[in-house]
């Protein structure tokens, strides 16, 4: 059962007769209220509601500005019976004075003395002006305002105070962390101890659907309450999970091969399962490389095509040129794109390859690039020069040559110019390069041994140590470091020649490229087999030397650059059991 109550102004309305006015108000200000029917409100058949009653007080002139109420009004404030004093209860106001609550309420000469809100809660402070009617002015002094954290204690006009001095709050903010350790407190002035966090947690569940609807906390967040209430089956339906099941379970595991349709052919070789797609199907298929070079059997079946990784051969736009990329799919060239490769025509003077860029028409006229290997008279020295060295070397001894013939002919001799006006494209013969002391040693000893009717005249230019180019220079730069691989080397061979094994090793360090190609060189003018192994930067060489094929040197590197500068040579002992190749 439900009772309807009215207010309490309603109520009175209907006491004075105007029962019916009532009931309109009440309906259009929506002042019913239904409640249940207990004990407590059974009797009760009216209630405030708290608005003011604005009722006319028995005055007159006046209306009542109380809550709502039960019963009569309390008399006006100002009707002289209720005034028997001055605002500050002084001076004492006969009733004959005063005949209506609209006649003035007289005033003393004293002092208000009511008390304020601000100053100390202990000793607050009181009005100073004279005696007065309604709200106390601002208070003139100030008040010593102490927050609650104790950031801030200063004295503040009263003027200025919002609150009690007690109960005062400064801007500052708090940076502690807050009981999830994650976000800061970052309140004004705080007294806070715990620091809880109101922050919701949100983060996703270990369900992966849901998030977490706890305050933020530290540490992992407490499983998915939630649960299905229906049989979880796998993707072929042959493994089920019955309820109640967890929210975020995954399907049941199944041994069954998967019964979904496959692109290919091939019996799937995986089983059921709940991703979206199935694996690759790796069953082993004959196919061609991109570029039909060869066939294979061992490519996947899900795998279109492979590269072999010969080169593409096929021909390109400019047709002069195949395509140098390993084997590729798509077109070799984009759109627009021109050849990239060389010119392999012939050059007109030297014969060497053009090397431009692909290009149409007549080759331009560029210097020639191409490394020639010159040697000396007698073939001791070799060096590799530029074509457009060489050529310039030669048209210097041409011209050398072409002024002695005529000059020679200027005397009435015949000289044949053919060969010095002939273009020289045979390059095997330039012997361009100057024959040092070291060919006039060798020569001599040729001659020597000829002359003394040895029978392998050979033997004794073989013991000749012949040192390159690149080892004479390293060695001129970086001498310690000669020393110290020609020293290494040396030891090796003699431990290779007293050894009872066939062989014996020793691994460099690891050295940049420079240096491996001195170790290379030594090595092959010991007879010692080297290999480099590893990749940059930790390459290093490896140096073997096998007991019938390597020997010690006749002349160091040290002793040849010792004679290039002059210095007197150092002599070898006579007694080296090793000194000649076996």
């Amino acid at each position: 059962m439900k009772i309807i109550k009215i207010c309490r102004a309603a109520c009175d309305l209907k006491a004075s007769g105007l029962w019916d006015v009532c009931m309109l108000l009440s309906e259009a200000i929506g002042q019913q209220r239904e409640v249940q029917c207990t004990r407590e409100s059974q009797d009760k058949r009216s209630y405030s509601c708290k608005e003011c009653c604005s009722k006319p007080l028995p005055c007159g002139n006046h209306k009542c500005k109380d809550s709502c109420h039960a019963g009569a009004c309390r008399p006006c404030k100002l009707s002289p019976t209720q005034i028997t004093s001055c605002p500050c209860g002084k001076l004492p106001v006969p009733a004959t004075q005063r005949a209506s609550c609209l006649d003035p309420v007289p005033t003393c000469e004293g002092v208000c003395g009511k008390t304020l809100r601000c100053g100390k809660p202990a000793h607050p402070h009181q009005c100073a002006s004279k005696c007065h009617l309604g709200q106390c002015p601002p208070c003139p002094k100030q008040t010593a305002v102490k927050c609650r954290c104790g950031h801030m204690d200063q004295m503040i006009k009263c003027r200025q105070l919002s609150t009690r001095a007690d109960d005062a709050r400064c801007k500052r903010r708090c940076t502690k962390k807050r009981s999830c350790g994650k976000h800061k407190c970052n309140a004004e002035c705080c007294i806070d101890i715990d620091h809880a966090c109101p922050l919701p947690c949100n983060r996703t569940l270990s369900c992966g659907r849901h998030k977490c609807d706890q305050p933020c906390h530290r540490g992992n967040c407490p499983p998915c309450y939630r649960s299905s209430f229906e049989e979880l089956y796998c993707e072929c339906g042959a493994e089920v999970i019955y309820p109640p099941v967890p929210c975020g379970t995954k399907k049941p595991i199944c041994k069954r091969p998967c019964s979904r349709t496959h692109g290919c052919e091939h019996p799937p070789q995986h089983n059921c399962h709940a991703a979206a797609s199935c694996p690759p199907c790796m069953m082993f298929t004959t196919k061609w490389c991109h570029g039909n070079h060869e066939q294979r059997k061992t490519i996947p079946c899900s795998q279109a095509s492979f590269s072999c990784g010969l080169a593409c051969g096929k021909p390109l736009a400019c047709g002069r040129h195949k395509c140098i990329r390993p084997c590729h799919e798509g077109e070799c060239q984009q759109p627009g794109e021109l050849c990239r490769q060389s010119c392999t025509k012939p050059r007109l003077l030297c014969g060497h390859k053009c090397a431009a860029i692909c290009h149409e028409g007549v080759c331009p006229e560029t210097p020639c690039k191409e490394l020639v290997e010159v040697q000396c008279e007698c073939g001791n020295r070799k060096q590799s020069r530029s074509c457009q060295e060489l050529a310039r070397e030669h048209s210097r001894i041409a011209t050398a040559q072409l002024a002695s013939s005529m000059a020679e002919m200027s005397r009435g001799n015949y000289m044949e110019l053919s060969e010095i006006l002939a273009p020289n494209k045979n390059n095997k013969s330039n012997k361009t390069l100057n024959c040092n002391d070291e060919c006039r040693l060798l020569e001599r000893n040729r001659r020597l041994a000829i002359g003394l009717q040895s029978r392998n005249p050979e033997t004794q230019l073989k013991s000749l140590t012949k040192y390159s180019e690149f080892l004479r220079g390293f060695a001129k730069r970086n001498p310690a470091l000669t020393k110290s691989v020609y020293e290494t080397l040396t030891d090796l061979v003699k431990l290779a020649k007293e050894s009872k094994q066939k062989s014996r090793s020793h691994s460099f360090p690891t050295m940049n490229r420079e240096k491996r190609q001195l170790v290379h060189e030594l090595c092959e003018v010991f007879g010692v087999e080297s290999v480099s192994y590893d990749k940059e930067p930790n390459r290093n060489v490896v140096a073997t030397a096998h007991k019938e094929r390597c020997w010690l040197p006749a002349t160091s590197i040290m002793e040849v650059l010792a004679r290039e500068s002059g210095q007197r040579r150092v002599p070898v002992p006579s007694n080296n059991a090793w000194s000649l190749k076996k």
